[in-house]
């Protein structure tokens, strides 16, 4: 018997295979227009941002394909209009 989710090669090369097994990847796709989206639904850029939102335990961070791109004071909201 094999286990889809591990492996010999290791448990890295199986949290890959839970990660196939459990996820739709989207590939080739403009984030541009997400980004703007996400701004209209009350995400902060970096240079709307302070020094004090940055440390504040409140805001949770924004991102997009990899890239940080702002902070958010609501997550659960930005989560569910997204």
């Amino acid at each position: 018997m094999v286990c889809p989710a591990e492996t010999p090669e290791g448990s890295a090369c199986g949290l890959v295979k839970n990660l196939t097994l459990m996820a739709l990847v989207s590939v080739g796709s403009n984030s541009t227009d997400i980004i703007h989206k996400l701004q209209d639904w009350g995400v902060q850029e970096f240079e709307q941002l302070t020094t004090e939102d940055l440390c504040n335990k409140n805001m949770t961070k924004v991102f997009v394909n990899g890239n940080w791109i702002g902070l958010t004071s609501d997550a659960h909201r930005l989560f569910s209009d997204f």
